[in-house]
């Protein structure tokens, strides 16, 4: 994605979160990081997939709790939509994370060559975690679009990659796949929150801030699952 023109069709419905994303030094592109070069370049290893799945089993158990933490902040329903419907995708992704890391272990992938997840591997659960621990809504709202739209960029390039390479396990693609698509009902969940609090006087900076924090997150993850 080389221009916020892109995001046009996916913001036009809410100017105030539209006016934050594009205070951005650059669009959210999760594409945009060193694991899908590296893919790009087929220089790609049986490690470097084992550490991706390892570390994002790993990160599940925060970031499903950053979710909770946002539903109790949000009790009521549409605000805490995108919160709950974020924990139940989570949860749900667990069963084929581990049923893709029992694929790769049946591979003879390097699982016990994974290295212990560092502070750089541990920045997307945290993200999370943090956002539904302190954010207000406009930074809730904007930061759990930017994340979303991240991690269905990034879906997108991993069922290419998977598809590239016959014998990738049928459950790690399965996972990305279900992110492949843009997730337009839970993507305007997050921009109404974004949008109300925005609207009630929230700070735009704090939205921003959140929104820049969700992209660096990524990037260092998978920078790690490479290194």
């Amino acid at each position: 994605m080389n221009d916020f023109a892109a995001l046009d069709g996916y913001l036009r419905d809410h100017p105030l979160c539209a006016a934050v994303i594009n205070q951005l030094p650059s669009p959210p592109d999760g594409a945009d990081n060193d694991l899908c070069r590296v893919l790009a370049a087929g220089t790609d290893t049986p490690l470097h997939w084992a550490t991706l799945i390892r570390w994002v089993d790993l990160s599940l158990d925060p970031q499903v709790t950053g979710y909770s933490l946002g539903m109790a902040r949000f009790p009521r329903r549409p605000a805490a939509r995108p919160y709950q419907t974020m924990a139940d995708l989570k949860l749900w992704a667990r069963t084929y994370w581990r049923e893709a890391e029992e694929a790769m272990r049946e591979l003879g992938a390097p699982l016990d060559q994974v290295p212990r997840i560092n502070a750089q591997g541990l920045s997307m659960p945290w993200y999370f975690l943090w956002l539904g621990a302190t954010a207000n809504a406009a930074a809730s709202g904007v930061g759990l679009w930017t994340g979303m739209l991240l991690w269905h960029q990034f879906s997108v390039a991993m069922v290419q990659a998977c598809d590239e390479r016959p014998s990738s396990p049928a459950p790690l693609r399965y996972v990305f796949a279900r992110f492949e698509d843009y997730p337009t009902e839970l993507m305007n969940a997050c921009l109404d929150l974004g949008e109300a609090g925005l609207a009630a006087g929230e700070s735009a900076e704090d939205a921003l801030t959140a929104a820049w924090t969700g992209m660096s997150s990524l990037k260092l993850f998978t920078a790690e699952c490479v290194r």
